[in-house]
């Protein structure tokens, strides 16, 4: 009775090798080193995938990894590939079909044979230190909490509704990054075979923003009719904010129609319009997509244009001010 071939367990090592092997070039590169230098590919990505995670090798550990493949690529690998490239070689020699159908049965066990060097160097990795990205949960929460203080320090920032304000857009933030991050992800997309986030533009993990986001709902209304157009979770919010404020101030009483108060008043307007839309461009988002998405990620850019974001509110108001006074 034939038993049941095992299926390969997709650890996060493997997933990543595959992606990284579907790149364009990636694989021609992978080949040629093996080849004209003897290079195992697969420590290559070992060494790509930890660099991903945040993790080092020093020298002591890279030589465990190499003597841990060792055998496999000794006794077993580099073999099964000579042997493979033997009757590669002897094709035109033997009877018709023996050559492509053995060739397709040694490249499957190869495949195999590299899946457990991969498990071999995923297991190796579970005994090395915890990637410096463990420490972003610490360092966060410290943030966090600090700006709390700082903001209770003050009486208004203890009222009602700034709370809930606050503690409401904090937990908008981090329950679209979980929709788009965890909801929204698969393993493996079945076009594809590739880890996926579904529902984003970018096809990466995404929070709320409105820069990029309100670009791609303008193109959508334009191009609505194409079928590859859909929507996606950033166009989606855009029209659900604006949806949602509709509302809050239909329902409260508070909706009212305002306009230009004058010629100066519009190109004020213009000028400002045009200012905040290259500086949401150039960088990367705006107070709600890097201020505050941006900043959620501990990301060192986004403090940077966080930064820049105050600077130039506390220079608008700075300027207004001074028309007011000069118009007294």
């Amino acid at each position: 009775m034939r038993s049941e071939r095992p299926q390969r367990e997709p650890n996060p090592f493997w997933r990543c090798s595959l992606a990284l092997y579907r790149r364009a070039g990636v694989e021609a590169a992978l080949l040629a080193l093996q080849q004209r230098c003897g290079t195992d590919t697969n420590l290559l990505l070992y060494a790509c995938w930890l660099a991903s995670r945040g993790q080092a090798l020093d020298q002591r550990r890279w030589r465990q990894a190499m003597a841990a493949v060792a055998p496999w690529q000794a006794e077993a690998i580099q073999p099964l590939r000579r042997a493979r490239h033997a009757l590669e070689a002897a094709a035109p020699g033997l009877p018709p079909g023996w050559g492509a159908e053995l060739r397709q049965r040694l490249a499957r066990v190869e495949l195999d044979l590299e899946y457990l060097e991969q498990h071999t160097l995923f297991t190796l990795a579970q005994q090395l230190p915890p990637p410096r990205r463990a420490l972003a949960p610490a360092l966060g929460g410290g943030l966090g909490l600090g700006l709390l203080g700082w903001a209770l320090r003050r009486p208004e920032g203890r009222s009602g509704g700034v709370l809930l304000g606050g503690l409401g857009i904090g937990a908008v933030v981090v329950g679209v990054w979980w929709v788009s991050g965890c909801l929204g992800f698969v393993a493996e997309h079945p076009v594809t075979l590739e880890p996926a986030f579904l529902g984003t533009s970018t096809r990466r993990m995404e929070s709320l923003s409105f820069v990029a986001p309100v670009a791609y709902a303008m193109d959508w209304l334009i191009l609505f009719s194409d079928t590859r157009r859909v929507l996606t979770l950033g166009i989606v919010s855009v029209f659900g904010v604006a949806l949602g404020s509709a509302l809050v101030a239909l329902g409260s009483g508070r909706f009212r129609w305002e306009g230009f108060a004058g010629a100066e008043d519009t190109a004020n307007h213009i000028v400002g319009a045009a200012l905040m839309g290259a500086g949401g461009v150039t960088a990367l988002g705006c107070t709600i997509g890097q201020g505050l998405s941006g900043v959620s990620t501990l990301a060192l850019g986004s403090f940077a244009a966080l930064g820049g974001i105050v600077a130039g509110g506390v220079l608008g108001l700075r300027y207004q001010a001074w028309r007011v006074e000069r118009s007294l």
